[in-house]
């Protein structure tokens, strides 16, 4: 019962990125290490991120835990420890990261280049690995593409923000 409603709440939560499993996981009904187990997830499962809120530690003082919320199928919702995953990074600007993570990525827009076929602009929420576990992302990219070099280029992007899910874009 408290599965389906936890599912039921997430279900109009548009997905801040998508992520994949970098080992077995334990979904769980809340975020926290003694929560109850959904289901172990295997490694290699691609999900939607929802969300995440830092817990801390139980036992510790100084310790903390990060946890997103993820969408594993069109009817199951939970929360997985954030070190299980790996936030995906769109082939086509993954060599532009610099050592970020992409907490969010949406895409803006979609253009069509002769030479490249249909390509998409991008509005990346990014963070350093080593971030205050309290924020989400600490800075905004804007990528589009430039139709006279055939390439992506940073159009805006701006750090130093304290930022939380979720990143949304209006006209």
């Amino acid at each position: 019962d408290r599965i389906q409603k936890l599912a039921a709440a997430s279900q109009n939560l548009e997905p801040q990125n998508t992520a994949v499993l970098k080992q077995d996981g334990n979904l769980r009904l809340e975020p926290g290490r003694s929560s109850s187990i959904i289901r172990k997830i295997e490694s290699g499962t691609k999900v939607e991120v929802l969300d995440r809120v830092t817990k801390s530690r139980p036992g510790s003082e100084t310790s903390h835990d990060m946890w997103v919320k993820v969408r594993s199928g069109p009817t199951e919702v939970g929360w997985l420890l954030a070190g299980a995953l790996e936030f995906d990074i769109p082939s086509e600007i993954s060599q532009y990261s610099e050592g970020y993570i992409y907490a969010a990525v949406k895409t803006i827009n979609r253009v069509q280049d002769p030479l490249a076929g249909q390509i998409n602009w991008y509005i990346i929420g990014e963070r350093k690995p080593s971030t205050d576990p309290n924020i989400d992302f600490q800075g905004i990219r804007v990528f589009t593409w430039n139709m006279k070099k055939h390439r992506y280029e940073t159009a805006f992007r701006t750090k130093g923000m304290r930022a939380v899910y979720p990143l949304e874009v209006g006209q």
